[in-house]
């Protein structure tokens, strides 16, 4: 059965509490306190919080307090260099007290491993740690060439499912991507689906990339094997950009290469965006070993979960709009 988990992030301290027989327990934090100072530092590049930040916060000038007070602001705090917003240092608070909680409860308390969690990405993002995840695929939903170049129209009148799904915008996929940045691993790949206008222009135009730690170091072509729609030439192909985390490695971290950079292959249309899962096998096996975690934070048709699967690798990911409640 689920557990009940309340967190308070509170201006001076904060807690969390799980609900057991019907009355809330605060759940004491790994120093044995009830409270957690909401104090976020960072020593040479750790992320540090709590009691022990609060230890060092009159030494350690790259110390943030009571960051409650700034959300709903732009204003921004500087750590080590990196400027961050209110809502990143309450994530890291946040992430802290789940952690306690996990302990406690000796579970995730949010998302689980090789399931079909419906939550947002950006929440479970920012419930990774820094650094555990091999291989990622992120397939941002947005309406790319027929929004940004202005032809055409893939309206509700045309039946078009892709329509009714939550558009992002540009802000909210360079949070993805940065947020991917984070839990990678080095030298791990972002396989990340593109089209056209995204392609043509570039992303690092775009800035999908600022701010990361991404090198992009491939591209495969996909060929649906079937013709789409257009209004010049018509559509059959779409691009996954292969992204990797620095440093830049190739025989060590990638162990398959008779992969094509054309790669054909039909697929059944489960979902408005469905992907080529025997494609996405072969990038799994060739990226990862056993023991590895397979990302996808906004999974959609639910492919790379699939071929994760088939391939024995782990998996965590989620989607907004056709998951399964936990």
């Amino acid at each position: 059965m689920s557990k009940i988990i309340g967190i308070d992030l509170g201006t001076t301290n904060s807690c969390v509490a799980v609900l057991e027989a019907g009355e809330a327990k605060v759940i004491p934090n790994p120093e044995g306190n009830r409270t957690t100072p909401s104090i976020v530092c960072k020593k040479n590049g750790e992320t540090i919080v709590g009691d022990a930040a609060k230890r060092q916060a009159e030494t350690n000038p790259n110390t943030i307090r009571s960051i409650k007070r700034l959300m709903g602001t732009n204003e921004k705090v500087e750590m080590e260099g990196k400027k961050y917003t209110p809502e990143e240092i309450s994530a890291m608070i946040l992430t802290n007290l789940k952690e306690t909680a996990e302990k406690y409860l000796g579970e995730n308390i949010m998302y689980k491993l090789n399931s079909k969690n419906k939550a947002d990405g950006l929440d479970l993002l920012r419930s990774l740690k820094d650094k555990t995840i091999k291989t990622a695929f992120f397939d941002p939903q947005y309406r790319g060439v027929l929004d940004k170049l202005k032809y055409g129209n893939e309206g509700k009148g045309r039946g078009k499912a892709r329509c009714d799904l939550p558009q992002m915008d540009e802000d909210t996929i360079k949070a993805f991507i940065k947020e991917i940045d984070r839990v990678l691993k080095p030298s791990g790949y972002l396989f990340l689906w593109v089209d056209k206008f995204h392609l043509c222009n570039g992303i690092g135009v775009l800035g999908w990339l600022n701010d990361t730690e991404f090198n992009l170091v491939d591209m495969i072509v996909w060929d649906k094997c079937k013709i789409g729609m257009g209004y010049r030439s018509r559509r059959k192909s779409e691009y996954l950009v292969v992204l990797q985390k620095f440093p830049v490695k190739a025989k060590a971290c990638w162990s398959d290469h008779a992969i094509p950079d054309v790669w054909q292959e039909k697929v059944e249309k489960v979902h408005p965006h469905s992907k080529p899962i025997e494609l996405q096998k072969r990038l799994i096996a060739a990226t990862t070993v056993e023991g590895d975690i397979v990302l996808d934070p906004a999974s959609g048709g639910w492919s790379v979960f699939e071929a994760a699967k088939t391939v024995g690798r782990d998996f965590i990911g989620c989607d907004i709009e056709f998951g399964e409640e936990n």
